[in-house]
């Protein structure tokens, strides 16, 4: 970069947004933990552990049943609670740390908003009883949906931490 080139708000990496990228990656990360516990969710057949309730657990906030599909499902909703803070936090700081218009920032509320979809997707399936042995077309189309929005999430991710620490975006 020649002196008279301005520094671009995607390319230049200070130490306050590098401080962006690690958390940024740490929520991806954490995010990969997630998607496996929710797969885990899926192959244990315990998607129906709270029942037909959503955001609560069997009617409850914490629930009180000893059943092991229980817990496994509400560690599950409990772990994507806190992923919610997590890219909460990631918006918040993108938007505190990078100058408007950077693509950080959009990224950051991409991020925010595949987040939200997977949550209303899951509360769908919930919701309409999609989950553990059901077989119905319905489950499959809606499940596709929610795989591919993870693959969205993913990816938003990852190119909100990649500019964060300097990658440039195309």
């Amino acid at each position: 970069m020649s002196a008279s080139t301005p520094p671009s708000p995607d390319t230049d990496v200070t130490p306050a947004a590098r401080r962006f990228g690690n958390y940024a990656w740490s929520t991806l990360f954490f995010t990969f933990a997630v998607i496996l516990w929710g797969a885990f969710v899926r192959i244990s057949f315990s998607g129906d552990g709270c029942g037909n309730h959503w955001p609560l657990c069997n009617g409850e906030v914490f629930p009180t049943s000893a059943n092991v599909n229980t817990w496994i499902e509400f560690s599950h909703r409990l772990s994507t609670g806190v992923l919610g803070f997590l890219v909460a936090g990631l918006v918040v700081w993108a938007f505190r740390a990078f100058p408007r218009g950077s693509s950080v920032r959009k990224a950051s509320l991409v991020v925010l908003f595949f987040l939200i979809v997977e949550a209303m997707v899951g509360m769908g399936l919930v919701k309409f009883g999609w989950v553990a042995r059901d077989a119905s077309a319905e489950r499959a189309v809606v499940q596709s949906v929610h795989l591919a929005n993870t693959f969205m999430l993913i990816a938003a991710m990852g190119l909100c931490a990649l500019w964060a620490t300097g990658t440039p975006r195309p």
